[in-house]
Parts: C-alpha cells; structure tokens; sequence
C-alpha cells in the first residue's frame, strides 16, 4: 500500500544570488524537498510559493568566507502581488586552521593558592551583594 502524503506542504522558492560561482561547498545547507532553485525570482513563482529562502555568500571582516541564510513567508497583497515578511538569519562562517594561531608566553604551570577557603554563603553572600557584613 503507498503512502499518501500531503499536497499542501509548503514550497519553497531557494533565492540564490549567485549558484554558479559558489565559494564554498557547506553541508550546513538546508535540504527542501519541495523547493525551486531561482537566481532571479518571478511573479509567477512567488504566486506558487509560499516560503522563501534567500543565499548570500561573501566575505566578512577577516577575510574569512561566510554565508547567510535568510528565511521568510511570502504574503500575498491586496493587489494581486507578493510581498515576503523575513522571519530568520542565520550565518555560517568557515574560518582557515591555521588563520588563527593562539600563542601563550611563558610557562603555564599551576600556581598554589596562598589564600584562606570560606565557605560557599560567605563568599556568594558577597558576590551577588556586592559587599561584605
């Protein structure tokens, strides 16, 4: 027996501003099954659509490669158009190995603690009020 499945799921219109010369090849992309892969959208296709995903890819302060992912409804106007209404950004970014070394001078040995213990209401009696009693 088959499966019946929903014809009303959402379809989704995949926004990508530039699909042919991509950066970077992220497995942190959202899968859609129902989705259309546009670079330039239409009428036509938000009439059909009823989620949005747009694609940017560039670079940010560093140099490094990112990508942000834009989601939204589209919303249908009074005369006759669409409009989307963006609900969600999320950016992903790649960052070299070894872009940013951590260097620590000195040796890194434990120190002994020379102070007195107290007890845990003493000491967060002070931090959360601020002062002694």
């Amino acid at each position: 027996m088959k499966k019946r499945r929903s014809r009303s799921a959402d379809l989704w219109i995949d926004h990508d501003d530039s699909p042919t010369k991509r950066m970077l090849d992220f497995q942190l992309v959202p899968k859609m099954k129902k989705s259309i892969t546009r670079s330039h959208i239409t009428v036509a296709d938000t009439k059909i659509a009823s989620k949005y995903l747009l694609t940017h890819e560039g670079t940010d302060t560093d140099g490094e490669i990112s990508r942000k992912i834009i989601t939204g409804s589209i919303k249908p106007t009074n005369c006759g158009g669409s409009t989307v209404v963006f609900e969600q950004m999320n950016k992903i970014t790649s960052e070299s190995p070894g872009s940013k070394h951590i260097r620590f001078k000195g040796d890194l040995q434990p120190t002994e603690f020379d102070g007195q213990w107290t007890d845990t209401e003493d000491r967060c009696h002070i931090a959360v009020e601020g002062h002694g009693i």
